[in-house]
C-alpha cells in the first residue's frame, strides 16, 4: 500500500493548500448589529425608591437605558410608536439630518449624510453616503455608500459600494462590492467579494469567497472559494475551490479542487463528506462517499465509490463499484467493474483490468496488456491476457504462501 500512501500524501497536499482560509476564522455570533431599542412600555426601568413610587415620579434619568436619550444626551427620547406623539418624527413620510436617531418610522424615505439609526423602520427607503443603521428595516432598499447594518431585514435589496450586515435577512438582494455578512439568510441572491453566512436558504451565492458555516440550501455557490461548513442542497458549486465538509446532494460540482470533508484520512475509510450527484470535475477531487455518474479529474479520490466512472491521469477508490475507472494509473483495493489505463493496480478485481500493465492478488476476473501479474490467476504472471476464477481457499492459500516468503526474508 506504499503508492496509497503516497498517492493520498499528493493530492492531500493539494487540498490542504487550497483550503486553508476554511480555518482560519472561527464562528462568531456577534456580527456588529444591535436589535432594535424595545418600546417604551417594555422597557424596565428600574427599582424606585418608596418616595418617588408613592409620588408617582418619574424615576431618575440614569436609571433608564442608555439607547432611550436623544442625540444631546440632555432627556429621555420616546420610542413608543403611534400611540406616543412626543416625536412626530418618529412618524413621518420624510426625514434628514446628519445622524437622526429615529425610534420608529415610516414612511418614504430617511436619510443622512453620516450616521443614520433608526429603530424600526416601515418604509420604502434609507439613504446615507456613509452608514445606516436599522434594528428592524421592513421596506425597499437600504442604499449607503460605506455600510447598511440591520439586526433584522425583511424587504428586496441592501445595496453598498462597502458592506451589508444582517443578523436575519429576508428578500432579494444584499449586494455590495466588499462585504455581505449575515446570521440566517432568506432570499435571492448574495452578490459581492466575500458572502458569509451561518445558514443559506435561497438562490445564489456570487463572489470571490462564499463560505455557509452551517447548511447550504439554494441553488449555487459560484466563486473563486466555494464553502459549505456542513451540508449543501443545491444545483452546485462553481469556483477555483469547492469544498462541503460533511454531504454534498446536487447536480454538479466544478472546480479546479473539489473536496467533501475536513478530515482527509477519513476518506480511506469512507466516513467523511459524501457526494450525490451527476459530475464532480476539476484538477482533484477527493470524497469520502461518491455516488454519480462522473468524476473527472488530474487526480480523483473516494473511499467509496459507487456510480459511473472515475476519468483522470490518476485515480484512487478503496472501493470501486462502477462502470470504469480509466486513466493513466488506477489503483483500488476493491474492484467492481473494470480498469482501464497505463497502470491497472488492485488488491481484489471482480471483473477486467485493460493496461501495459496489470496487478492484483486476488482475480476474479479477466487481464489484458502487456505484463498481467496476479497471485492466485491462472498463471501468476501473463502476457497478453490471464484469468482467474479460484475460490477463497485458494485465495487464502496463496496468501499463506506470501505471508511464508516474506517471513523468511
Amino acid at each position: 500500500m506504499r503508492t496509497v500512501k503516497l498517492f493520498s500524501a499528493l493530492t492531500l497536499v493539494t487540498c490542504w493548500i487550497a483550503s486553508a482560509p476554511a480555518h482560519a476564522d472561527t464562528q462568531d455570533d456577534d456580527i456588529g448589529t444591535r436589535p432594535a431599542a424595545p418600546r417604551k412600555a417594555e422597557v424596565a426601568v428600574g427599582p424606585l425608591t418608596s418616595p418617588e413610587s408613592s409620588q408617582g415620579n418619574a424615576p431618575p434619568v440614569d436609571a433608564r437605558p442608555e439607547g432611550e436619550y436623544d442625540a444631546t444626551g440632555a432627556g429621555p427620547r420616546d420610542m413608543g410608536g403611534p400611540s406616543s406623539m412626543d416625536e412626530p418624527t418618529d412618524w413621518a413620510v420624510l426625514h434628514a439630518g446628519l445622524r437622526p436617531h429615529l425610534g420608529t418610522f415610516g414612511g418614504v424615505a430617511a436619510m443622512a449624510l453620516a450616521h443614520e439609526r433608526i429603530e424600526r423602520f416601515y418604509g420604502g427607503f434609507s439613504l446615507s453616503l456613509i452608514r445606516n443603521d436599522a434594528g428592524t428595516h421592513i421596506g425597499a432598499l437600504q442604499l449607503a455608500i460605506g455600510r447598511n447594518l440591520s439586526d433584522e431585514f425583511i424587504g428586496v435589496s441592501q445595496l453598498t459600494l462597502a458592506e451589508n450586515r444582517a443578523r436575519t435577512f429576508m428578500g432579494l438582494g444584499q449586494i455590495a462590492l466588499a462585504y455581505n455578512r449575515s446570521l440566517d439568510w432568506y432570499g435571492a441572491l448574495q452578490f459581492a467579494a466575500i458572502n458569509r453566512t451561518q445558514e443559506f436558504y435561497g438562490g445564489f451565492q456570487i463572489g470571490g469567497y462564499n463560505r455557509t458555516e452551517q447548511e447550504f440550501y439554494g441553488l449555487a455557490q459560484i466563486g473563486g472559494y466555494n464553502l459549505a461548513e456542513r451540508d449543501f442542497v443545491g444545483l452546485g458549486q462553481i469556483g477555483m475551490y469547492n469544498q462541503v465538509n460533511e454531504h454534498f446532494t446536487g447536480l454538479f460540482q466544478i472546480g479546479v479542487v473539489n473536496a467533501q470533508g475536513e478530515i482527509y484520512d477519513e476518506h480511506i475509510d469512507g466516513k467523511d463528506g459524501s457526494f450525490v450527484g451527476l459530475v464532480q470535475g476539476g484538477g482533484a477531487n477527493s470524497t469520502g462517499r461518491f455516488r454519480g455518474v462522473l468524476q473527472a479529474g488530474m487526480t480523483n479520490f473516494s473511499g467509496d465509490f459507487v456510480g459511473g466512472f472515475q476519468v483522470g491521469l490518476a485515480a484512487y477508490s478503496k472501493e470501486f463499484r462502477g462502470v470504469a475507472q480509466i486513466g493513466g494509473g488506477n489503483i483500488t483495493e476493491k474492484l467492481y467493474g473494470s480498469q482501464i489505463g497505463v497502470a491497472n493496480i488492485s488488491e481484489e478485481v471482480h471483473g477486467v483490468q485493460i493496461g501495459l500493465f496489470n496487478h492484483t492478488e486476488r482475480l476474479r476476473g479477466v487481464q489484458i496488456g502487456l505484463v498481467n501479474h496476479a497471485s492466485d490467476g491462472v498463471l501468476e504472471w501473463s502476457p497478453i491476457i490471464n484469468m482467474g476464477f479460484g475460490d477463497d481457499e485458494g485465495y487464502a492459500y496463496q496468501a499463506r504462501r506470501r505471508a511464508a516468503r516474506t517471513a523468511r526474508f
